[in-house]
């Protein structure tokens, strides 16, 4: 699973399932920014350098139950979606988080040190195929 994510030069991580995604980031991607990676596709703005927070289209993930299994990383997910900025989910209330499984999701956070030396890093041409390098 680790060997098919990959980090873009733009420090996000590439899209993949939510749960797998989750499961990389510190305490399981609790208050991660997260987003489907066909809004970006399709010209929505998703959190980036350029569009800031709270002018974008995302989920912030508040709740989250993981399970490591036989065909890997399964469990659920809540949060806050808010769209084009505005906050969708009513106050007080979390939403669950649907497409999961079936969508790949993308965020800015990035994994801790040790994993990112697990993945490689895509780029321009001459950098896809350079492993991340551990630090000496």
């Amino acid at each position: 699973m680790l060997a098919t994510l990959a980090l873009h030069s733009s420090t996000t991580l590439a899209p993949t399932k939510l749960l797998p995604l989750l499961s990389l980031l510190p305490r399981q991607g609790l208050n991660a920014s997260v987003f489907q990676s066909n809004w970006a596709e399709k010209g929505l703005p998703v959190p980036s350098s350029s569009t800031p927070l709270d002018q974008s289209c995302r989920w912030e993930v508040q709740k989250v139950e993981l399970k490591n299994g036989e065909k890997g990383v399964d469990g659920d997910v809540w949060g806050v979606k808010y769209w084009k900025g505005k906050r969708v989910t009513p106050e007080g209330r979390l939403d669950k988080i649907r497409g999961a499984r079936k969508y790949l999701w993308a965020t800015q956070v990035m994994p801790p040190k040790p994993l990112q030396r697990t993945l490689k890093k895509v780029g321009p041409a001459e950098e896809a195929e350079e492993a991340v390098k551990p630090e000496a």
